[in-house]
């Protein structure tokens, strides 16, 4: 049955303007008019129109609902430039990339070749150099959608092909923006006393999405950026975002920021949970190595339900590049935490298995791998009524 959904739309002229709502005759205040979908169809009628307008529809995030229109390239790429609506132009360009991405991701796995469009990477650039655009909404703009959207839109989830396909868009959007990013990026640095105010807040965003950007590829020159704003950060804002952008790379401006880090924050729980949680993520060939490495750390303690989570439940939940590693290690080692702590923490170790729950979202080989850890914990002796519910669960038993 057809639920309410309060609609609001605003129609755009070619050259960026928002064209004046004329309804049945009727002129509307403002340049956006929210009508209330209540019935099976629905249909509204713009008079004193010159030219076919592009439509925003959903402005302001008005009804929590995807919707599902035929908008072309140019089109999304024209929003992403000109709507007024933040909300709109945001969606607009993520909704062009996640398109895109799937197309990629399509291209990688039939073995095909397939061209970023130049269009995007304009429009990418142009949202670079807009000098009306607040650090935050900038920072936003700038990011694509991450790579548990994009697995949320597959029927079998291909946890390489995505990957690739973000690494591939990111490293062009570098590689032809890559000076306009360095210059903005450096333009934002700010050595002076620290500031928690709204503009100070934005320009450490920003700045720290570009560098993000720019430690993507991890040129030589870049990462040295990264190591400098650690050592001059005077908040935990620009160390961590320097440090994130360190950890996915094996130098030696890494090693010794940890070091550093650790040694300033290892009195403090919850900074040092982040030190933790940032290895786990890393992207680097080597990160489940790190994991169980990490897990013999002195300040790894079991019976620390944040410590595990930070640790364990990062890498696990937030890794899916390694935890989703074809050789099985990162289930493996998911398995191993389970077995350890399902007599020790029966809730917390529940809560971990239920990583595995999506587990028949994957290709056949991931699936085997999976199941045969839920197996594996299924027949532990004694096993705990907890994760006994979960994993009988996933296993359809």
């Amino acid at each position: 049955l057809p639920l309410l959904v309060p609609l609001a739309v605003g129609l755009i002229d070619k050259q960026g303007n928002p064209c004046p709502l004329i309804i049945d005759g009727k002129a509307c205040d403002g340049d956006t008019y929210v009508f209330q979908c209540d019935d099976l169809s629905t249909q509204l009628n713009f008079d004193g129109l010159a030219e076919e307008p592009i439509v925003s529809m959903g402005r302001g995030f008005s009804a929590p609902v995807i919707f599902d229109f035929d908008q072309s390239d140019n089109e999304m790429i024209f929003l992403m430039a000109h709507d007024g609506d933040g909300f709109n132009r945001w969606q607009a360009g993520q909704n062009l990339a996640n398109k895109l991405l799937l197309k990629k991701i399509s291209a990688i796995q039939s073995g095909e070749d397939y061209a970023w469009p130049d269009s995007y990477l304009d429009a990418f650039g142009r949202v670079l150099s807009d000098e009306t655009l607040d650090g935050s909404f900038k920072s936003l703009m700038l990011q694509i959608p991450a790579l548990r959207e994009l697995d949320l839109q597959m029927d079998v989830v291909d946890v390489d092909a995505i990957h690739a396909a973000r690494r591939s868009l990111q490293t062009a959007l570098v590689e032809k923006h890559g000076q306009q990013i360095r210059d903005l990026y450096k333009s934002l640095v700010d050595n002076g006393a620290y500031e928690a105010d709204q503009k100070a807040i934005q320009r450490r965003r920003l700045k720290n999405t570009l560098l993000g950007l720019l430690c993507i590829v991890g040129g030589e020159d870049d990462l040295a950026l990264a190591a400098q704003q650690y050592e001059a950060a005077n908040n935990m804002t620009d160390s961590m975002a320097a440090l994130a952008c360190l950890t996915n790379h094996q130098v030696s401006a890494t090693e010794q920021a940890l070091s550093h880090f650790y040694d300033r924050w290892s009195e403090d729980p919850i900074v040092l949970d982040k030190w933790f949680a940032l290895q786990a993520c890393s992207e680097r060939a080597d990160a489940e190595q790190q994991v169980r490495s990490l897990m013999q750390h002195e300040k790894f303690v079991w019976s620390n339900p944040n410590r595990v989570r930070s640790l364990i439940g990062a890498f696990c939940g937030a890794n899916p590049l390694h935890f989703h590693a074809k050789d099985g290690s990162g289930y493996v080692l998911l398995g191993d935490v389970i077995c350890e702590l399902q007599g020790k923490n029966p809730q917390l170790a529940s809560r971990m298995v239920s990583i595995f729950n999506p587990w028949r979202r994957y290709d056949e080989a991931r699936q085997s791998l999976q199941r045969a850890q839920l197996e594996r914990i299924a027949a532990i002796d004694g096993l705990s009524k907890d994760v006994f519910e979960i994993v009988h669960r996933a296993l359809g038993d």
